[in-house]
């Protein structure tokens, strides 16, 4: 090389090095290859240890950095009742020991490849109360074969304290074959899985010795179900959500319900066997009301209307003379259950303040023969049940959640008095039928919120109990399951999640999907001469203004 030319190579040289320090120096720009984004700390959950355990994790490990990479972490503890042991002060996530009752503050900081810094501060309480986690097995549901694996998911388990540190799964029922191979994992995997029901339990036990559990019901069926087709009978109706339907000799009645402005008072009659339509209108405008038939009479008791206001009064229609007269509930609330046995009508328990859902265990008794009303009170509040009438004697089964409803509270009609059963398990808005002296509840949520695909059986006259599974949870506003064809049909259609039913041969036990030819939400559906009527809601997200028949 010349020298000339190694002169050259020189001054260019120092030129590079020059224009990189100056870019640095300068224009603190990314193209450098140096960060100028500071870290992101993040110390983790604030959470709490129970005594006589006094360690707790300390979590910095989703601490970030944009455009470099964090090269130190340093935990440091701020405040606390004492000193405690911090195991590696420099890792990600570590331990401290050592901790006595009450609150400790640790900070931590980190440091990027820039030397740039920022800090977190997270909370670790120590503490001698300890309250029990809730476990949370995921909601049923169906799964469709040929897919032989199932997915178990416990991660919506919770823990006042955050305190979770065990998992346990296991097969209550199901196909013999089945297993699940990683029993202590919050996620795991059963395998084998053929044509059955099963129902898979999770324990989740805390740091301080406490468990609960929860069951999960999975239907495994082939890829059957059953399309159901809807025929418009040609009546235009107003129209609304949650109408209240009730059947009385050839007429079908569709009373209150919401319209888009509000609460309605509008009642639809349609006469079967003439194909007319009439309307009446409701004394007070209100839904969710419970409906009686009796004789030529319907009773349309309690409700809601404006301003969440329950309402009291009885709208009695006379199909007899097309009259209307009314009465009054002891006390106003909505969601009751009514029913007829012998010559009494029995109005039972109901919601009395939609805000705070208190619950009411008042049963208002109508004596046919006497005219007369008398009060009873049943053995536990309840609202959101479902009733049966065998014999003498009327079954008020389950209630909202938070009333913590897993009873069954029995009216004699001859001695006037209450009494109790109890379901398996608490249901709020659970639908109920009775078949050959056997009275079936199904669906509804449970103490967990979530849907059910379980029936509750009760034979009434051996007073034998069994249990049984739907291909499908459901839930929903109507209380009443249909019975047609010898089968029950467990309506689904709350308003949030699109109609569809669930079709349970009475004998066989074999449960079928039922969908509908259309997509339907809050509408009301009853039975009446082995036919089943439609009314209310959406079809297809369009206002519904006509009645439908639905064939499967």
């Amino acid at each position: 090389m010349r020298f000339s030319n190694f002169l050259k190579y020189i001054f260019t040289l120092l030129v590079v090095v020059v224009l990189i320090a100056s870019c640095q120096k300068e224009f603190l720009c990314d193209y450098c290859g140096f960060s100028r984004i500071p870290p992101i700390a993040n110390a983790g959950n604030d959470t709490i240890i129970v005594i006589p355990a006094d360690t707790a994790v300390l979590h910095g490990e989703k601490s970030s950095d944009a455009d470099g990479s964090i090269i130190k972490y340093s935990w440091l503890q701020i405040e606390g009742p004492g000193q405690s042991n911090i195991a590696n002060k420099d890792a990600a996530t570590t331990r401290v020991k050592s901790l006595k009752k009450g609150i400790y503050s640790f900070t931590l900081t980190v440091t990027d490849n820039s030397n740039l810094s920022s800090s977190d501060t997270v909370e670790v309480l120590v503490t001698d109360v300890n309250n029990p986690p809730v476990a949370n097995a995921g909601p049923d549901r169906i799964a469709i074969l040929p897919k032989d694996t199932l997915q178990l998911d416990g991660s919506a388990s919770t823990d006042p304290e955050n305190n979770i540190t065990t998992y346990k799964w296991r097969k209550l029922s199901g196909y013999s074959s089945t297993y699940i191979y990683f029993t202590e994992r919050v996620q795991t995997v059963a395998y084998s899985v053929s044509e059955d029901a099963y129902a898979f339990e999770l324990t989740v036990t805390d740091a301080g010795g406490l468990s609960s559990k929860d069951t999960v019901v999975i239907r495994v069926t082939p890829a059957e179900f059953i399309t159901a087709q809807m025929i418009d009978v040609g009546k235009n109706i107003v129209h609304r959500f949650y109408p209240t339907g009730a059947s009385v000799g050839d007429q079908l009645i569709f009373a209150g319900g919401y319209e888009d402005d509000g609460f309605s008072s509008r009642v639809d009659i349609y006469d079967t066997r003439t194909n007319t339509h009439a309307t009446a209108e409701l004394s007070v405008p209100r839904m969710y009301m419970a409906a009686v038939t009796v004789g030529d009479k319907v009773y349309f008791a309690g409700g809601i209307s404006y301003n969440d206001k329950p309402v009291s009064r009885i709208d009695i229609y006379d199909s007899k003379t097309n009259t209307w007269t009314t009465d009054e509930l002891s006390r106003a609330r909505f969601f009751v259950s009514g029913e007829t046995t012998g010559n009494k009508i029995v109005f039972a328990g109901g919601c009395t303040n939609p805000q705070r859902e208190e619950c009411s265990n008042v049963a208002d008794i109508y004596d046919l023969g006497t005219k007369t009303w008398s009060v009873t009170t049943m053995t536990e509040r309840a609202f959101g049940t479902s009733s049966i009438t065998y014999g003498n004697k009327v079954f008020v089964a389950g209630g909202d959640a938070k009333c913590g409803r897993k009873g069954i509270d029995v009216f004699d009609a001859n001695s006037n008095a209450w009494s109790s059963l109890a379901l398996s398990e608490p249901r709020a808005y659970i639908m109920s039928g009775l078949a050959g002296g056997i009275g079936y509840w199904g669906g509804g949520y449970g103490d967990s919120a979530k849907p059910k695909a379980t029936i509750e059986i009760l034979n009434f006259i051996t007073t034998d109990k069994s249990f049984d599974y739907m291909s499908s949870p459901v839930t929903g506003f109507k209380s009443k399951a249909i019975v047609n064809d010898n089968s029950i049909l467990f309506f689904s259609g709350d308003g949030i999640t699109r109609v569809y039913f669930n079709k349970y041969e009475i004998g066989t036990g074999k449960s079928t999907e039922g969908r509908l030819d259309h997509n339907v939400f809050g509408a009301e559906f009853i039975a009446h001469k082995n036919k089943i009527y439609m009314a209310g809601g959406t079809v297809d997200k369009l206002p519904n203004d006509k009645i439908w028949t639905i064939n499967y």
